[in-house]
C-alpha cells in the first residue's frame, strides 16, 4: 500500500521561514550587544584598574621661601599665595594664605597656612603637650598619625569641625615645638590639600 503524500500549499514554507529568520537576527545583536557591554565593559574597568587616572604633580621649582633665623627653620610656599605682611624672619606666628590677607578679614576664605612657635617646659613631651592643649580647647582630633617632618617626628592631627583643619606637630628641642596649621572652607580645603603636603615635605630645620 502506497503511504499518500501531503501536498503543501506553495510558499508555505515562507511562511515559517522569514520568523526564523528574524529570530536568527535578533539573537546575534542580542549576543552583539552582551559581548560589547560585558566583554569589552570588563576589559575597560581592567584597564582603568592597571592605569589609574594619573594625579597632578605638584612642582615647587617656582615656591617661594620664608627662613626663621630666631627659631631655626624654612619652608616653601606657592609662588600665587600671599604671605602676611607682618610676616618676619624672627616671627612667633606666620601667615599664608591662597587669597589676599585683605579678603580675609570678616570671613575666612581660601585656605591658609599657620606655621606658630610654643614655648613649653622641657620635662612636657609632644605628646603631653597635645593632651593638655585639646583640654584646654575642648576638642579631640577625629584622627592622629605619626609623621616625619625636617627629619624630626611628629604627629598629624586632623580636625573635620567647625573647619576642616590639619594641624602638624614637632618639637625640634625641648624646650620649643612648631606647629603647622592647615585650614579654610571645605572645597578650597580639599582642593588644596597636595600643596599643604608639599609645604610639609619642604620644610626643613636650618
Amino acid at each position: 500500500m502506497e503511504e499518500s503524500k501531503i501536498d503543501r500549499p506553495k510558499g508555505e514554507h515562507k511562511k515559517y521561514l522569514l520568523p526564523l529568520l528574524i529570530f536568527v537576527g535578533v539573537l546575534i545583536l542580542a549576543t552583539g550587544a552582551w559581548w560589547y557591554f560585558f566583554v569589552q565593559g570588563k576589559k575597560s574597568q581592567q584597564s582603568k584598574e592597571i592605569f589609574p587616572k594619573k594625579t597632578e604633580v605638584v612642582s615647587v621649582e617656582n615656591w617661594q621661601k620664608y627662613e626663621n633665623t630666631k627659631y631655626g627653620f624654612s619652608l616653601l610656599y606657592p609662588d600665587n599665595w600671599y604671605a602676611d605682611p607682618e610676616n618676619q624672619e624672627k616671627s612667633t606666628i606666620v601667615y599664608f594664605s591662597s587669597e589676599k590677607p585683605s579678603d580675609q578679614e570678616t570671613k575666612i576664605v581660601g585656605t591658609k597656612v599657620e606655621v606658630a612657635v610654643y614655648q613649653k617646659e622641657a620635662k612636657i613631651t609632644l605628646e603631653d603637650w597635645i593632651a593638655q592643649n585639646q583640654q584646654i580647647i575642648q576638642k579631640t582630633a577625629d584622627k592622629s598619625e605619626d609623621i616625619e617632618v625636617g627629619g624630626i617626628s611628629g604627629k598629624k592631627l586632623t580636625y573635620s569641625s567647625p573647619i576642616p583643619l590639619i594641624n602638624v606637630l614637632i618639637s625640634p628641642t625641648k624646650n620649643y615645638l612648631i606647629s603647622l596649621s592647615y585650614f579654610g572652607q571645605k572645597d578650597d580645603f580639599e582642593k588644596n590639600k597636595d600643596l599643604f603636603a608639599k609645604i610639609i615635605e619642604n620644610f626643613k630645620i636650618i
